[in-house]
């Protein structure tokens, strides 16, 4: 719409010296169409970088949040991790619970009455260990 305005307004000036005449370029209504232009100019600046900040800001909390994440994962795994093993070696080996270490329950030498008797009284509660 400027444009349209300052071609219709380039037929009607007066060369000068070669050059317009910047009085007759300059009318009131094309400076206030101007200084309007300028005024939504700057309201659409201030828009697109507060957009800009938004973005950038919610870039960073992002990546905070994945951060946060995962450090909360590997340090509950940290916590939970001798838990985890033990349950894992009951899992595995459920009578190496009953023996003492270095002994193998298997071994029939290593049988005696108290180990029978504590296998039993296991079997017989329902297998808890």
């Amino acid at each position: 719409m400027i444009g349209r305005l300052l071609l219709i307004h380039r037929e009607k000036d007066v060369w000068e010296n070669n050059c317009y005449c910047s009085d007759t370029i300059m009318d009131e209504e094309l400076k206030t169409l101007m200084r309007r232009d300028v005024e939504i100019s700057e309201e659409s600046l201030k828009i697109l970088q507060s957009m800009r900040r938004a973005q950038r800001l919610g870039t960073i909390f992002t990546a905070v949040k994945w951060v946060f994440i995962i450090v909360i994962t590997v340090g509950s795994y940290y916590i939970v991790q001798p838990f985890l093993e033990k349950g894992l070696e009951v899992f595995v080996n459920p009578v190496g619970l009953l023996e003492p270490q270095g002994q193998n329950l298997f071994n029939p030498g290593n049988l005696n009455a108290d180990k029978i008797g504590k296998i039993k009284e296991i079997l017989l509660k329902g297998g808890a260990l």
